[in-house]
Parts: C-alpha cells; sequence; structure tokens
C-alpha cells in the first residue's frame, strides 16, 4: 500500500517541485493539493489520508487549530510541518501539540522523504538546522530545552512515557521525541543514563 498524501501550501511553483519530488518514489502517492487550510481539513475528512504537508503560514485555520482538529481521530492523519521559519521554539510547540514533523523548506529536498517515512513508521523527524540551533538553556551546558528538562526531570521521577505524557499533556509518541534529543545532547544510551548525567552535571 502507498504512503498516501495532501500537499497544502499557497506557493504553486513549491507545490509542483515537492509533487514532481515525491511521484519518484513508488510507495508514496499524492492524492491531493491545496492552498488553504479549510480546503485542507476538508480534505482530509474526505479521504483520511496518511500524511499531510502542511505549509503553517498558509491561509485558512491557523496551524494550531488544524492540529486541534486532526487529533484525537481514529486513524488520524500525520501533519508535517513545512515552513520556511528556523524557530526551535515553534517546532518544539508543534511537535507537542502532535505535529510528527517540522521541515524547512530550504532542506525539503533533501529531507522530507526521510521526514514522510518517520512519520509513517511513528516516529518524529525536526530538520538538521533547527537541531543544529538548540539553544543552550541558562545554566544548563547540555543545552536541553525546558520540554527536554521537564521530560528528564520527570524520568528522574520514576515516570514513564505514559505518565510523563499525562503529566505535560503531550503524545507518547513526543516524549519518545525529547528523549531521543535528551540523550543525543547528553550522549548517554539509555533513559537511566541520562537521568544519571543530568543529576552528576546538575541539570535536574
Amino acid at each position: 500500500m502507498p504512503i498516501r498524501l495532501i500537499i497544502a501550501d499557497d506557493h504553486t511553483m513549491f507545490v509542483e517541485a515537492l509533487r514532481h519530488l515525491l511521484g519518484r518514489s513508488d510507495d508514496i502517492r499524492v492524492i491531493a493539493t491545496t492552498d488553504n487550510g479549510d480546503d485542507l481539513l476538508h480534505l482530509i475528512d474526505a479521504h483520511a489520508p496518511d500524511i499531510a504537508l502542511v505549509d503553517i503560514s498558509m491561509p485558512g485555520p491557523g496551524i494550531r487549530a488544524i492540529a486541534r482538529s486532526v487529533d484525537g481521530r481514529a486513524g488520524a492523519t500525520k501533519l508535517i510541518a513545512l515552513t520556511m521559519h528556523l524557530e526551535p521554539a515553534m517546532a518544539e510547540s508543534l511537535i507537542d501539540q502532535g505535529f510528527s514533523g517540522y521541515v524547512i523548506k530550504d532542506a525539503a529536498f533533501d529531507e522530507l522523504l526521510v521526514a514522510i517515512r518517520r512519520a509513517v513508521d511513528g516516529r518524529t523527524f525536526v530538520s538538521a538546522a533547527i537541531q543544529a540551533m538548540d539553544k543552550v538553556t541558562a545554566g544548563d551546558p547540555a543545552g536541553l530545552t525546558p520540554r527536554e528538562l521537564e521530560c528528564l526531570k520527570s524520568a528522574a521521577d520514576g515516570l514513564s512515557n505514559r505518565l510523563i505524557a499525562a503529566r505535560l499533556q503531550i503524545s507518547v509518541r513526543t516524549v519518545k521525541y525529547h528523549f531521543e534529543n535528551i540523550l543525543r545532547k547528553l550522549d548517554a544510551n539509555r533513559r537511566g543514563e541520562a537521568v544519571a548525567i543530568g543529576r552528576r552535571r546538575n541539570i535536574i
């Protein structure tokens, strides 16, 4: 079964370039395109695609309203944000709200196929340029974001991923994404090791 996908972006040339890129993959089928958020929601209702690529600046409902509308549906469409904004805080916020990816348009032709396949596998993708911009939190030499610190502190309290998700009101998938970043930043192989490093460095 091919991955069924909708593109929602109001830049016609960019959409056509994406269609060409994705059309070269045997396992991906673009079933519809639109240039606004209202039509996107109608198309999701009508076709229940696996993935929707969403320009976060297009006309119509805001990106957060789209996320709320899609969230919680059975077999919900996975959302991947497309943007020109190199903003780590925005990326983290959208991932927390249920997005499966945050892809910078300048890197889309290098990263998008990876992001799509990760989303289908239940994983999360954020552009390398955003990861490289992670800011060092005040007093935190590891450069963990506030949300990553919350996850690490919750793990130190003995909470499972499910309980951390409930405490922070995010999905379990998003918790796993934050721990991927935590392990990378702390150079740890598993969560218990990350907690130990955090305590040793007085991060938590």
